[in-house]
């Protein structure tokens, strides 16, 4: 075990003890966001588990929503956050911290599911009828439908919807950590939709 890792193994993650920092979350959000990166690039520890308590319940959930295995999303969570403590001195402030930590575990879940199936370009997809994008956004996203549409979905094309809905991340923030432009995530968006109206036309939500 290197030493980075050997430090980071003493940070609890993986939801071990159920709490965060009530002063990363008590005061003004992106001032302390701020500062708690300041610190932890100067090797402040406590402040890098302060930054990890406040984004690894997103994190995770994000990483689970594309894995579907609980043990997996886990490995997958510290691998994210490793690569985030070993990088830290290469972080911006111009850009926004919670862009850069999706972007990271972003291309661990790629990396991920390429180990486990082939990721092809997604086919054309066909018109659909019988329920509005409006329908849809107004819908409710039980686990069961995200579950459901995922099997629909090619991975990106989920992974868009994801950020959008379930994580409420801009076009622009989406475009960032996939790294693509924003006409293609609009591109995603709108076949995501389509395959996700089609199956909410025949199995509505009960």
């Amino acid at each position: 075990m290197s030493k980075t890792e050997a430090i980071f193994s003493k940070v609890s993650l993986l939801n071990t003890n159920g709490k965060g920092s009530a002063n990363a979350q008590g005061e003004s959000g992106d001032f302390v966001e701020k500062r708690l990166i300041q610190k932890a690039q100067k090797g402040c520890m406590s402040s890098f588990e302060q930054l990890i308590f406040l984004y690894e319940d997103r994190i995770f959930h994000f990483i689970f929503k594309n894995t579907n295995d609980y043990h997996q999303s886990q490995d997958i969570l510290q691998a994210t956050f490793l690569r985030v403590y070993k990088n830290l001195g290469k972080f911006k402030e111009q850009y926004k911290f919670s862009t850069w930590v999706y972007t990271i575990a972003y291309r661990q879940v790629i990396d991920y599911l390429r180990t486990v199936k082939s990721i092809n370009t997604p086919p054309l997809e066909e018109e659909c009828f019988g329920a509005s994008d409006q329908e849809i956004i107004n819908g409710e996203f039980t686990d069961d439908l995200w579950h459901r549409i995922q099997a629909k979905l090619s991975d990106s094309q989920y992974q868009a919807l994801w950020l959008f809905y379930g994580e409420e991340l801009t076009l622009k923030q989406i475009a960032q950590i996939m790294n693509k432009n924003i006409s293609s995530i609009k591109v995603l968006l709108h076949r995501s939709r389509q395959k996700l109206c089609k199956e909410l036309s025949r199995n509505p939500i009960t």
